[in-house]
């Protein structure tokens, strides 16, 4: 089968400031089956959902005229999505209830105990469908995040109860609570769990820059249900010294159970927030990195949203029937292109948005709401690390080098084809091609490059990691592998650090901020999947579309 070689963008990726990735030696694994996607059908059409909601409101972006300080300002107001309504809302006061079991609460370090979760209450109309194949979140108290999946199968009925075990292996107070990713049940009270023993040595804020997430072996479906602890060994990135630094408080008898009357709302259980178009008709969706339920992202009416991207600083460019309009974390909406837009692209720090206008290339100041044509045709694929240069790919599917903010115009044709996919590399002026293949290509004086993978080889975008090692998928004879580069090698080789995976290159797949989770979408459901352990938790039921994990406010 020939493969079609069109240069469009990756899968929008989040900004700056990932978490390292246990990713060098991944022990053997093998991944679900995951839902290909043609590269033509990258950005779909989709007809928008019936509203009763006005049409997007064409007002300005509000603080137009404080300029340069907008974005500051932007940053402080980001947390709150622009047009978000929870669907559905979370009633504190509600039928379905969601209760926690933990013992022992108390005991010497090392210390193991069992947490038990539990929905009770009556299930109103649709939360059949809405709870089932749901993943429990239990919040450890100590940066680690124990997601346990839903028994399988999980289709016929509503799981009520979730099990796992977890060992403590230092001195501390720790408040467990638990929580049904992405369904609208609130959180459960805490549970204090009091460990005697060392106090361990506080972690550092660097290396505690967010959950530390393990995906536990599930409990089988069974008279009496075993459990089974998530160990260091299947998950080598949740190692036991991360534990919480208070000393812990004296403690009573055995039988002691202290709780927290207030639900642990607000604690993140996944890596980030998590952008998606959802069902048919398509909508944009955004599931917190709370585990909150899904809050819908505007327009907010009737239109078919066709693309879009978020930004650094959480902006977001929706393209809807041809009127391309950026959403502010206030709700306002600035229309940047009344008619003909499409491939709405965000610099890195946030600035600029770049977009073809009926076939021409045009760059939009967010800051000083400048916009300007390009006067050049084609479509715009990615900035380079400090806005200097935009990637773009010519009528024919050449890729092509513009600087936008020059004058006159930059411009520099590349003589290299046959890439699918393209971007550049963090800090520097070098672009990677994959596709078929995987190159590197130079760009700071004269045009250099380096081939890594030969074109024969079917590969995914490629994502780099902080320690300056590059992931991909490389496809041969039917299966894929994930390949490793490390960029500070003397001689570039990509090497193969697992075994065959059941998930092709050109999949519906975002790698996450922190470099250790896919999130895979498919027509049935949204999965995190740990290429590690191969073990994944359910996110989202339904048809979903083009993930974006998103730092918010970074």
């Amino acid at each position: 089968m020939t493969r079609r070689r069109t240069l469009v963008a990756p899968p929008r990726r989040a900004a700056a400031r990932f978490a390292d990735s246990p990713l060098d030696r991944p022990p053997t694994a093998t991944l679900p089956t995951a839902h290909a996607r043609s590269l033509s059908q990258r950005r779909p059409s989709f007809t928008p959902p019936q509203s009763s909601s006005s049409r997007i409101r064409h007002a300005p972006l509000p603080l137009r005229s404080l300029g340069p300080l907008l974005l500051p300002l932007l940053v402080l107001a980001i947390g709150a999505c622009s047009g978000a309504t929870p669907t559905p809302e979370v009633d504190p006061e509600g039928p379905l209830q969601l209760s926690l079991e933990v013992s022992p609460v108390d005991g010497d370090a090392p210390h193991e105990v069992r947490a038990r979760a539990e929905l009770s209450g009556e299930l109103g109309p649709g939360d059949a469908v809405r709870f089932r194949c749901a993943t429990a979140a239990f919040i450890m108290g100590n940066d680690t995040v124990q997601h346990v999946p839903p028994e399988q199968p999980c289709d016929d009925e509503v799981q009520r109860a979730y099990e796992t075990t977890y060992t403590y292996e230092a001195a501390g107070t720790y408040p467990i609570s638990v929580r049904l990713i992405a369904r609208p049940v609130r959180p459960s009270r805490s549970i204090q769990v009091f460990v005697r023993g060392a106090t361990p040595t506080p972690v550092s804020a660097g290396a505690a820059s967010g959950p530390n997430i393990v995906i536990a072996t599930p409990v089988t479906r069974t008279a009496e249900p075993p459990t089974q602890a998530a160990t260091e060994a299947s998950a080598p990135a949740a190692t036991a010294t991360r534990m919480h630094s208070a000393t812990p408080e004296p403690v009573g008898p055995a039988t002691r159970v202290a709780v927290d009357a207030t639900p642990a709302i607000g604690v993140s259980v996944l890596p980030a927030d998590l952008y998606f178009l959802s069902g048919e008709p398509a909508r944009i969706a955004r599931l917190p990195a709370s585990g909150d339920p899904p809050e819908a992202v505007g327009p907010p009416d009737e239109r078919s949203v066709s693309d879009y991207a978020v930004s650094s600083l959480g902006l977001v460019a929706v393209l809807a029937e041809g009127e391309l309009a950026v959403l502010s974390p206030l709700g306002e909406a600035r229309i940047v292109a009344a008619d003909g837009a499409s491939h709405p692209t965000w610099s890195r720090d946030g600035r600029a948005l770049a977009y073809a206008r009926n076939g021409v290339l045009h760059h939009f100041d967010v800051v000083t709401f400048k916009e300007r044509s390009l006067a050049t045709r084609g479509e715009p694929v990615a900035y380079s690390h400090d806005g200097a240069w935009l990637l773009a790919r010519d009528p024919e599917g050449a890729p092509l080098l513009l600087q936008p903010d020059s004058s006159p115009i930059g411009r520099q044709p590349l003589p290299l084809d046959g890439a699918a996919y393209a971007g550049w590399l963090p800090g520097r002026n070098v672009l990677w091609l994959s596709g078929p293949g995987l190159r590197f290509v130079s760009v700071e004086d004269a045009i250099t490059v380096a081939p890594v993978l030969d074109t024969d080889v079917a590969t995914s975008p490629l994502f780099v990691r902080p320690d300056e090692r590059a992931l991909l998928l490389a496809e041969r004879n039917g299966s894929s592998t994930l390949h490793l580069v490390d960029l500070t090698a003397p001689m570039l080789e990509a090497e193969v650090v697992g075994v065959p995976l059941v998930l092709p290159v050109d999949a519906d797949f975002a790698w996450s901020p922190d470099g250790r989770w896919l999130a895979v979408a498919g027509p049935s459901r949204l999965i995190q999947f740990n290429p590690v352990t191969g073990l994944s938790s359910t996110l989202v039921e339904g048809p979903v579309r083009r993930p974006s994990w998103v730092l918010s406010g970074r």
